[in-house]
């Protein structure tokens, strides 16, 4: 029985993994870059979230101002006379009246 022979990008052989290549200073310098980069973008992310943090921190004052406030107008409503009642007159004096 012959054996098959295989083919396919699986099945390609490369350079890659060969000892020689893994550990030199051009890849552990190309993976500091890259921490480097993935540090700044973090920076950035959490300066980014730490000023919305802050801005809701804001609304958050400003809702619970406008709160107090309208608790405050409950609490002591105004003295408004109330007005007077209107005097019956012949019009509203007999209740309905329907014409037939």
């Amino acid at each position: 029985m012959t054996s098959r022979r295989r083919t396919g990008l699986g099945n390609i052989r490369t350079m890659s993994a060969t000892p020689n290549q893994t550990s030199t200073p051009q890849k552990k310098l190309q993976k500091l870059a890259s921490l480097a980069e993935e540090k700044h973008r973090r920076t950035e992310e959490k300066r980014r979230v730490l000023d919305r943090i802050e801005e809701l921190d804001e609304q958050l004052a400003k809702i619970d101002a406008r709160e107090a406030q309208l608790l405050n107008q409950l609490s002591d409503p105004p003295h408004k006379k109330r007005p007077a009642s209107r005097q019956p007159t012949a019009r509203n004096q007999g209740g309905i009246t329907l014409k037939y």
